[in-house]
């Protein structure tokens, strides 16, 4: 009998109509408490907050301020010598590419040479297992 009273206090009651009121902002208002005393206690062991991280210059903004005053002459100068180092890079590394594939290539024709060599060994010992089969 006590488990059909149970199950009948277990139905729906009705439909909802309305907003829920005051259910979810208690445990926030809860939180917040604890937050704001744990604050108050932290004040005293964090002296110093955090620094705000600086926003990136654009780009404009980081020409202007390498430029400065200098002569734009000097400017373009330093431009071009910065644009040949770069090159000069740029062509190291291409050099270093094709010789890194040359490596690479003389690698896979040594080991095509040594697979060949293993398969024609093998085939002289599988006609020598024979023979001595026979």
């Amino acid at each position: 009998e006590e488990e059909e009273e149970e199950e009948e206090a277990a139905k729906p009651r009705g439909k909802a109509t309305g907003k829920a009121k005051g259910k979810g902002k208690a445990k926030g208002k809860a939180k917040a408490k604890g937050k704001a005393k744990a604050k108050a206690s932290g004040e005293e062991d964090a002296a110093a907050p955090k620094p705000k991280a600086k926003a990136k210059a654009s780009l404009k903004s980081k020409i202007m301020a390498d430029i400065g005053q200098r002569d734009i002459d000097e400017v373009l100068a330093d431009a071009m010598k910065e644009v040949k180092a770069c090159e000069e890079a740029i062509a190291a590394g291409e050099g270093d590419q094709k010789d890194i594939e040359a490596e690479i290539d003389q690698a896979k024709k040594a080991m095509e040479e040594a697979s060949a060599k293993v398969e024609e060994a093998t085939q002289k010992e599988t006609l020598a297992l024979e023979k001595l089969k026979a």
